[in-house]
């Protein structure tokens, strides 16, 4: 089976708790977080296992993609349209200022994981 590919809007405590289950198990694939708010070095940095509360994990930097055991591609990408993200099936919105009609252009395409 396919694993199931999740967008995380915001890499916050929330975003990296989410990523950190989701790391956890192989059926789920994160394939973008969007955090325009923060450089990939420093969400590379983040990711750093004692941050993440996961066991000892390797991890990569490069100027725009971070790549985690091989566990896919994490890119510093900002959602304009989750239409054009047709490989999220779900996207995780953890930011609670964010209005409906602002979500709209996530929520059109993937399935909101309950807050």
């Amino acid at each position: 089976m396919a694993p199931i590919k999740v967008g995380i809007n915001g890499f916050g405590r929330i975003g990296r708790i989410v990523f950190r289950n989701a790391v956890e198990h192989s059926d789920v694939e994160i394939v973008a977080v969007n955090d325009p708010f923060i450089e990939t070095k420093y969400a590379a940095y983040m990711l750093k296992p004692k941050l993440l509360h996961i066991p000892p994990t390797s991890y990569t930097m490069a100027p725009i993609k971070v790549g985690i055991n091989g566990f896919g591609r994490i890119g510093r990408i900002v959602f304009r349209n989750a239409v054009e993200h047709s490989d999220v099936e779900i996207v995780a919105v953890n930011d609670p200022f964010i209005e409906t009609k602002y979500a709209a252009y996530m929520l059109n395409r993937g399935k909101q994981v309950p807050r």
